[in-house]
C-alpha cells in the first residue's frame, strides 16, 4: 500500500500528479492538508484518478483539509472510502456521497456550509463533524444506525435531527445553536457524552 502526504509544502500541483502516477498501482491515501490547493487544482487531481479507475476504487484516505476549497471534488470513483476530511476550508456546497458507501468518518468542520450533505447512502458512517458552519437545518440522519460521534456545534441550528435510528450514538455535540427543546434522546441508550451549552433550552 502506498501513501502520498504533502502538508504546508509548495510543490506544485503538476509535480504532485507525476507522485500519483508513479504509485498508482498501490496507493490508497492521499492527504494533501495545510497548503493553498484551489477547486481546479482538486479537480484535475480528482479527474487524472478518474482515468485510472482501479486506483480510484482502492482509495480509503482523503485529506484536503485547510486549502482554499469552495467546492467539493467528484469522489463518484472512491468506492472504497472510508475517511474524507474537507475542514477549515471554504465550502459552500456539500460533497455527493451516493456513491460512498464504505464511508466511516466525515470530516467537515470550519466550512461556510448551510446544510448538511445526503447520507442515505452512508450506511457505515461512524463520525459526523459539521462544526463551525452556518447549518441551519440538521442533515437527515436516518439511514445513520452504526453513528457514534456527531458534532453540530457552532451553527444556527433551531432544532435537532431526528436521532431515533442512532442508536449506537456515544457522543453529541450541540454547543452555541439556538436550540429551544432538547433533543429526544430516548433511543440514544449507548450515549455517554453530551454537550447543549449556549443555546436557549427552556424547562418547561
Amino acid at each position: 500500500k502506498c501513501s502520498i502526504s504533502i502538508q504546508g509544502d509548495d510543490m506544485k500541483v503538476t509535480e504532485y500528479i507525476q507522485r500519483i502516477k508513479k504509485n498508482e498501482e498501490a496507493l490508497t491515501r492521499i492527504e494533501l492538508a495545510n497548503n493553498q490547493l484551489s477547486n481546479d487544482d482538486v479537480a484535475h487531481l480528482m479527474q487524472v484518478l478518474a482515468r485510472h479507475v482501479e486506483t480510484a476504487e482502492r482509495i480509503t484516505f482523503i485529506d484536503f483539509s485547510n486549502n482554499r476549497l469552495t467546492a467539493t471534488p467528484d469522489l463518484s470513483m472512491c468506492t472504497a472510502l472510508i475517511y474524507l476530511v474537507l475542514d477549515d476550508n471554504q465550502l459552500i456546497v456539500t460533497p455527493d456521497l451516493s456513491m460512498c458507501t464504505a464511508l466511516r468518518f466525515l470530516h467537515l468542520d470550519d466550512n461556510r456550509l448551510t446544510m448538511g450533505p445526503d447520507l442515505s447512502n452512508c450506511l457505515a458512517l461512524e463520525e459526523l463533524h459539521l462544526g463551525n458552519n452556518q447549518l441551519t437545518a440538521a442533515p437527515d440522519l436516518s439511514m445513520c444506525m452504526a453513528l457514534k460521534y456527531l458534532v453540530l456545534d457552532n451553527n444556527q441550528l433551531t432544532s435537532a435531527p431526528d436521532l431515533s435510528m442512532c442508536m449506537a450514538l456515544e457522543e453529541l455535540h450541540f454547543d452555541n445553536n439556538q436550540l429551544t427543546i432538547a433533543p429526544n434522546l430516548s433511543d440514544c441508550t449507548a450515549l455517554t457524552n453530551l454537550s447543549l451549552s449556549n443555546n436557549q433550552l427552556v424547562i418547561a
